[in-house]
């Protein structure tokens, strides 16, 4: 099963969206582009936090708060900043030769 249907699968067994409402997201999708994601955002049938969550339970990554992070000039070295942006990822932290990555 991928990612795609693991997200329509939780989102189902939640209840946080109903199923007609998913059908309209996964239509609206196919006419607009984007991920499914940002059309669940753009129509209001989703929180932020609640789709992190459901993220996070998918994937078995822990959410965190980035707020709670100050990110070094030294980690900003290590990914370029046009990579960061295009990909979605923020350095957070580095442990001798592994560095941890916050993404969207």
């Amino acid at each position: 099963m991928g990612l795609k249907e693991k997200i329509l699968k939780t989102l189902k067994e939640s209840k946080l969206v109903s199923e007609e409402e998913i059908n309209k997201a996964l239509e609206l999708q196919k006419e607009t582009g984007g991920s499914l994601s940002e059309v669940l955002l753009k129509l209001g049938l989703i929180d932020e936090k609640s789709l992190l969550l459901i993220f996070s339970k998918d994937l078995g990554i822990p959410p965190i708060e980035l707020s709670r992070f100050k990110v070094s000039e030294e980690l900003t070295k290590i990914i370029p900043f046009h990579y960061a942006r295009k990909h979605k990822v923020i350095p957070v932290g580095k442990i001798s030769n592994t560095l941890t990555v916050a993404m969207s």
